[in-house]
């Protein structure tokens, strides 16, 4: 990577150190387990940037073997802390190392939105390619969700309010309804 991009990519990378409560330290790595930079790691960078890597690829034949598509992530933990690791692409490994007590969740959020950044500086032609897919998978959703509702609104015994007030999809095959009808009057 030339000087411009790694200028680039220290941004997304320090905004990720200091994002979230509980980030001990992270970074990025190419996809072969090089480190490229990193922000707290110092002694360990270069260990985790290849274990980081290998622990990607093996995650994405257990992921393929699993039937779970192409993967996104991994994360460890420890009994003193996590480690988060983001596939950049095909291209490189975002790793976030957090203390015990952390929230994962919040780890992992902003770990993806940062490698979906980073990816975006080193190879924006992919990054786009991603997002389209992404954009497509939503659509899917969204339709799928659609029919779903409307073969359950069609359903006679949806169509009278069950003995008991609290079915969650009866509840759903009303929505839907009430959307149809305000579809139709607008």
């Amino acid at each position: 990577m030339d000087q411009q991009t790694l200028r680039q990519i220290e941004i997304p990378l320090e905004e990720l150190a200091t994002s979230t409560r509980g980030i001990r330290g992270c970074l990025l790595a190419t996809a072969d387990g090089v480190a490229v930079m990193h922000r707290n790691l110092n002694d360990q960078a270069e260990a985790l940037a290849a274990l980081s890597a290998s622990s990607l690829g093996i995650g994405r034949r257990v992921a393929e073997v699993g039937g779970c598509g192409a993967l996104q992530e991994v994360c460890f933990k420890g009994f003193e802390g996590w480690v988060s690791v983001v596939a950049v692409g095909n291209r490189a490994v975002l790793a976030s190392v957090a203390y015990e007590g952390c929230s994962i969740g919040m780890v992992m959020y902003y770990s993806r939105k940062y490698a979906d950044e980073i990816l975006g500086i080193i190879d924006p032609e992919q990054a786009r390619a991603l997002e389209e897919r992404e954009d497509l998978r939503d659509e899917e959703d969204q339709v799928s969700m659609r029919s779903a509702l409307q073969a359950l609104a069609s359903l006679d015994e949806y169509n009278t309010p069950p003995a008991d007030d609290d079915d969650p999809l009866y509840r759903e095959a009303e929505k839907y309804r009430s959307m149809q009808e305000t579809v139709r009057e607008g």
